[in-house]
């Protein structure tokens, strides 16, 4: 399978199992109040449940194009920023006065099933003053 699959599969499952600790801690913060009975642990839990499914759902957002890559510092960002961030990159090319774009090699899809073999990128696609515009991922263009 590809890591792409992968990852967008651990991360539905990670918010998923999140938001279900959320609704278990939440029936028994309200089973401790109704029968009054001792509600520290309960609170406790039910904050910490609280704050980790806000965690995954802010790296998820913050992540949405790659898990690998934050889209917030990436975009609206210069250029040489993300390249120094990040590291050199894989594909393209840094030109000062033009648009262009650059990317990191995020795998190949050789999964099981329909595999296309070809290498994906975290394209990133800057203006003529080097601010990021725009990101994606995608199989290299061309043939």
């Amino acid at each position: 399978m590809s890591t792409m699959f992968i990852a967008e599969m651990t991360e539905c499952g990670i918010v998923l199992l999140l938001t279900a600790t959320v609704v278990v801690s939440t029936v028994k913060l309200v089973r401790t109040i109704q029968r009054h009975t001792l509600w520290k642990k309960p609170v406790i839990f039910h904050t910490v449940s609280i704050l980790c499914l806000c965690s995954a759902v802010l790296f998820a957002v913050s992540h949405g194009t790659y898990w690998k890559y934050n889209d917030w510092f990436v975009l609206e960002n210069h250029v040489n920023a993300v390249i120094e961030r990040y590291g050199q990159f894989d594909r393209g090319s840094v030109k000062t006065g033009s648009a262009g774009s650059i990317g990191y090699y995020i795998g190949t899809d050789n999964g099981p099933v329909m595999p296309d073999y070809l290498p994906y990128y975290y394209d990133i696609y800057y203006n003529e003053n080097g601010i990021v515009e725009r990101v994606e991922t995608g199989a290299a263009k061309g043939g």
